[in-house]
């Protein structure tokens, strides 16, 4: 699952009437006032976009039940259009350094939530004068740190999923492959989903409109009824677009809409256990 955005091109009133849209950061910004307020304001200040990347996300049929956020690993990459590499340093001096691949990293502790008295190990490094990355998860952390620094001075190989040329225009977009995913932890509407062909999901906020655009893409080109890829009580109807595609329309800023985000979000990962 990948999710970007510049947070400068949210309207103010779709952020506050939208809680959802805010949900893949919330563990990004725990995480960093896990060390001190003011970092994330300076992450927030020297970085323009961020992209998010969720994975071994679902439902733990046989964990502790309450309230509280989905558990998953995810990995923040923030990204400065400055020319030089933003000064961050005193930002960190409550975490620990350790070396990590040749690399210097951050790294400290934080409160893993409300189903837990644990604690996740966070990892956090600057990469070249472009990027910051942070991430829950060491295996991902390392694999990315490595791939940031061996791709930033060459061609980038190009995007091929689904949708892609639409999703790379827009300043607020998620995609979500269900081809890379194992059967495992997948939540029952995620499962039934890869059951039925469909093979990835994407939504994009336009602006311009004031509205949420959601497309599902199917390996059968056949038409067949719209895949029930949400919980009946959220009235999303998907329509047919095209061989292989449907689509909906939620209407933004509405809060009548909030529920309908919610279940949205939850598909990229980024839902709530209530």
């Amino acid at each position: 699952m990948a999710f970007g955005t510049k947070g400068e091109d949210i309207p103010a009133d779709v952020s506050e009437s939208m809680a959802s849209l805010t949900a893949p950061f919330f563990e990004l910004i725990n995480g960093l006032r896990a060390l001190d307020p003011s970092v994330e304001r300076d992450i927030e200040r020297n970085y323009g976009a961020i992209l998010v990347g969720a994975k071994d996300f679902g439902y733990e049929p046989n964990g502790p039940e309450g309230l509280g956020p989905d558990r998953s690993h995810k990995c923040y990459i923030a990204i400065s259009e400055a020319r030089a590499k933003p000064n961050i340093e005193s930002d960190f001096s409550n975490a620990s350094k350790m070396s990590m691949n040749g690399i210097i990293v951050w790294t400290w502790r934080v409160p893993s939530g409300e189903r837990s008295n644990g604690t996740d190990q966070w990892f956090a490094v600057q990469l070249a004068d472009s990027y910051f990355l942070i991430s829950n998860d060491r295996q991902a952390f390392e694999e990315t740190a490595n791939a940031l620094a061996t791709k930033t001075a060459s061609k980038p190989a190009p995007i091929l999923t689904k949708g892609w040329e639409t999703l790379k225009t827009q300043e607020y977009w998620a995609y979500r492959s269900f081809r890379s995913e194992s059967g495992t932890n997948l939540k029952p509407d995620g499962g039934q989903a890869k059951k039925i062909g469909i093979i990835a999901l994407t939504f994009y906020v336009d602006n311009q409109m004031k509205d949420g655009r959601i497309h599902v893409f199917s390996s059968d080109t056949r038409v067949t009824p719209s895949p029930a890829m949400f919980p009946e009580p959220v009235p999303i109807q998907l329509q047919f677009q095209g061989a292989g595609v449907w689509g909906a329309t939620i209407p933004l800023p509405n809060k009548l809409t909030d529920d309908k985000l919610s279940a949205l979000m939850s598909q990229f990962g980024f839902g709530w256990n209530l």
